[in-house]
């Protein structure tokens, strides 16, 4: 092989090694909820149909159903969540929490009947579709400790 091919077939050697070290671009979408696009929704702004399936605690028997209703505003700017949540035995209350992609975190501070129970949603999570949503829904009032399954869909 003469000098020149030599030369020649190691340079192509090096960009061919080269272009296969390139990495991937890395997605950073992932840690922030997308904008709301033509296909329907991608944040959990919006209206919800609630129902809370008692699971544990004191507060209430086990397997009562309690239904409401749960406002949701999603910044896409800081993924911050704020809201209010309104039930059928009269609990009511301010959200605050975070959305990252498909999953959400939540703390119901409640205002009504109580004025200090606080409630956590720590593995909140929105199907694809953004169009249901599910968590666990516990912690404490003046009325005793409530764990629930909490279940939403969003109203049309």
């Amino acid at each position: 092989m003469t000098p020149s091919k030599a030369f020649a077939l190691s340079a192509l050697l090096a960009l061919l090694a080269a272009c296969t070290n390139v990495s991937a671009p890395t997605d950073s979408s992932s840690s922030s909820p997308p904008p709301s696009g033509p296909g329907g929704p991608t944040s959990l702004s919006g209206t919800w149909d609630a129902t809370l399936t008692v699971t544990g605690g004191n507060a209430l028997p086990k397997g009562t159903k309690l239904t409401g209703t749960i406002v949701l505003v999603a910044d896409t700017d800081t993924n911050a969540l704020s809201g209010t949540l309104t039930l059928s035995n009269g609990i009511a209350g301010t959200i605050q929490g975070a959305q990252a992609g498909n999953g959400f975190v939540m703390t119901t501070t409640e205002t009504l009947p109580c004025h200090s129970g606080s409630f956590d949603t720590p593995d909140g999570r929105v199907n694809d579709a953004f169009t249901q949503l599910t968590g666990t829904f516990d912690g404490r009032d003046c009325n005793g400790k409530l764990v629930a399954a909490l279940a939403a869909v969003r109203r049309s």
